[in-house]
């Protein structure tokens, strides 16, 4: 049953037109002791609502859909604080490491099941334990996993982590990968770069991303009857991040200049899902050319992203060749990252080692953005018009790519 103590929008107005009705009445005969009581009543009601609202800002969205059922009043201040939490909701990154301890061997396959149980029980107590102090529902999801490059399965088996996402986010748009080596943030806020698989330790980084006011995601998927698409031309949007397992794509067209594009080769695809497309957001991209080895020239080139998307609620991706790290670095680690965090130390990052990089410096870093010089297509025209494959198609380099909420 509804508590009628709390319909402060009602209560409210009855209360202080009494309130006024009485004040009329009393004014002749130098009554006012009910007035103020009156009136103190209204104020107690009002405040009693903000009261409950800032009590129900601590939950969870899962304790908040719950308590959001109890009454009315409750229901409205839940809806007041989701669009709160929408409208500027800040990204989150989680990492996560197989435990040393949990170690499969190599010949006692039903040892190995019962440890990779073990594994995966250990990822969800984890992901569990954080995704519950989210303020949010993610509308995105992004994912690199760990993997093994012989593991023709991938992460496609009764211990599936993606299928854990699945089964915590079913309205998130998952997007993920498998790939030798990652790139996350850890719960110090750290970057991280776990370049390859030396031991059989599993690695997960993960971004969880708010449903940002406005905010438009399509995907680009592959479909049964032509699942490798040599050729792809973009559709007007202000950023793309896109998966090609193999290196099928041989040619990519884009309409806009002022695209964000970023792009790499992990070792699978998760799904169908190949691109993702973004709308009313701010983005950029830095491209860290193969030729480029000094950490003041990676700062320079990083640094150039700076005042191009909001750092308060924004995120960074960063796709790098695994001929990077740290022997392109003469045994430094963490470098690439190390640095992003440096100039952006509230911006979550992930990524992944790949086999071949996509993308291009986004218009907006340009000095002179007449110096930008990209071959975009006409909607209208017929013809096949591609971007000159030694501007987006890259080896030994890295992609890194920020984006933020429109405003």
């Amino acid at each position: 049953m509804e508590d009628p103590d709390f319909r402060p929008s009602v209560k409210r107005k009855v209360v202080e037109d009494t309130a006024q009705e009485n004040s009329s009445k009393k004014a002749g005969s130098g009554e006012c002791d009910e007035d103020l009581t009156t009136v103190s009543s209204a104020h107690f009601v009002v405040n009693q609502y903000e009261l409950l609202k800032r009590i129900l800002t601590y939950l969870t969205p899962r304790q908040l859909g719950r308590t959001a059922r109890v009454a009315r009043a409750w229901n409205e201040a839940a809806k007041v604080i989701r669009r709160e939490r929408e409208k500027g909701g800040k990204p989150s990154a989680f990492w996560w490491t197989q435990p040393k301890d949990l170690k499969l061997t190599l010949k006692d396959g039903q040892a190995n099941r019962l440890v990779l149980k073990e594994i995966l029980q250990d990822f969800k107590d984890k992901l569990n334990a954080y995704t519950s102090n989210l303020p949010y529902s993610p509308k995105l999801i992004i994912w690199f996993n760990s993997v093994d490059p012989d593991d023709e399965e991938g992460d496609d088996n009764e211990f599936s982590r993606l299928k854990v996402l699945e089964a915590g986010f079913p309205k998130a748009t998952i997007l993920g990968c498998g790939c030798t080596g990652l790139v996350g943030t850890d719960s110090s806020g750290k970057g991280v770069e776990s370049e390859h698989r030396t031991q059989r330790f599993e690695r997960c980084s993960i971004l969880f991303i708010p449903p940002w006011h406005n905010l438009q995601i399509e995907t680009l998927v592959d479909s049964a009857e032509a699942p490798y698409r040599p050729e792809l031309k973009l559709p007007r949007a202000d950023a793309a991040l896109l998966l090609t397992p193999d290196n099928y794509l041989q040619d990519i067209g884009i309409v806009n200049d002022n695209i964000a594009l970023c792009g790499a080769t992990p070792d699978f695809v998760y799904g169908p899902i190949r691109a993702l497309l973004f709308n009313n957001i701010r983005s950029a991209v830095v491209l860290l050319p193969h030729n480029l080895k000094t950490e003041k020239k990676v700062e320079k080139e990083i640094s150039k992203l700076k005042g191009k998307f909001n750092e308060k609620n924004g995120f960074g991706i960063m796709l790098s060749c695994t001929g990077r790290g740290k022997n392109f670095y003469k045994g430094k680690k963490n470098v690439e990252s190390r640095i992003f965090h440096s100039i952006f130390p509230d911006v979550p990052l992930v990524g992944f080692f790949g086999y071949g990089e996509i993308g291009f410096s986004s218009k907006n870093t340009y000095e002179n953005p007449d110096d930008f010089d990209i071959q975009t297509y006409d909607e209208g025209s017929s013809e096949d018009q591609f971007v000159d494959n030694d501007d987006v198609f890259h080896g030994f380099s890295t992609v890194i790519m920020v984006i933020s909420q429109q405003v």
